[in-house]
């Protein structure tokens, strides 16, 4: 009879292991992303400035670009909103944001007039005027829940 018991005893803790071993590892598949991992960005259509909205909707954070204003002449700005429900937005998109031409120019942002803190996020972010050459820019938004968000025009 105590081997019975021994021998149940054991079939449970192996299967309570097993379980325990199964839902850890699907925890950490879930949560690899990688610090230089890129999430795919939805071109969704275009709005009064003639440029795609964008938007960035997987990994921890879903973020939406809307280009307001796309100049080599003024300032390039964007309306950027960003939502989440599992991981704190404490950061400034200002020191967190690069606009890139075509040409390999790099542009740092004036400002930045969303909030900080908190799951919810929307304010307008500016660039200065990029080249007159550029064919293209890119925004690059780093580190928003785990991963780079990049943002992508063709320039008219």
């Amino acid at each position: 009879m105590k081997d019975n018991i021994k021998i149940l005893f054991l079939i449970i803790l192996g299967i309570a292991m097993g379980f325990l071993v199964f839902t850890i590892g699907k925890n950490n598949q879930k949560n690899s992303l990688t610090d230089k991992q890129v999430q795919s960005v939805q071109k969704v259509g275009k709005e009064s400035s003639g440029y795609a909205k964008q938007e960035a909707q997987n990994a921890e954070v879903a973020v939406e670009v809307i280009p307001l204003k796309l100049s080599s002449e003024e300032n390039t700005e964007f309306d950027i909103s960003l939502s989440t429900h599992s991981v704190n937005l404490d950061k400034s998109l200002k020191e967190i944001s690069v606009l890139e031409d075509d040409k390999g120019n790099i542009y740092n942002p004036i400002s930045w007039s969303g909030e900080i803190g908190g799951h919810h996020a929307k304010g307008n972010l500016v660039f200065p005027p990029f080249s007159k050459d550029a064919k293209s820019i890119k925004l690059t938004i780093e580190q928003i829940g785990k991963a780079d968000r990049i943002f992508n025009w063709v320039l008219k």
